[in-house]
């Protein structure tokens, strides 16, 4: 593996833990878009996008179910918590669409950039 492409497979990894504080939160103070479907889709289409550039050659099922299990866990998250938020499954339909969104933005990015950045595993 390249140090390129482990400091991409880190990137995620810290990514997901943002986003996951992010969305679990205690209160109302998270960032946001102004409209919280908007909020998940941004995330989980950024989520996806990366997560293709880090892993070109990985498997599009496999990101796609990864992520959708990811969106789920945050939903659970977010009703059992008990901290001022709700677990929604239009939440989670939201993040699964942005995902296959991001995953076609990702492939896309893989042709544009440049070829070091996207060979190997």
């Amino acid at each position: 593996m390249t140090r390129a492409r482990a400091i991409l497979k880190a990137g995620f990894v810290l990514l997901c833990a943002v986003i996951f504080w992010l969305a679990v939160r205690p209160g109302s103070g998270a960032p946001t878009l102004g409209w919280d479907k908007l909020d998940h889709m941004a995330a989980f289409l950024v989520l996806a996008a990366y997560a293709r550039v880090a892993w070109p050659r990985g498997s599009a099922v496999a990101i796609v179910l990864s992520l959708a299990l990811f969106g789920g866990l945050i939903e659970i998250a977010q009703w059992q918590m008990g901290w001022g938020r709700d677990g929604d499954v239009m939440d989670w339909i939201a993040d699964v669409a942005a995902t296959l969104a991001g995953l076609a933005l990702g492939t896309l990015a893989c042709r544009l950039l440049p070829r070091w950045l996207t060979t190997g595993g």
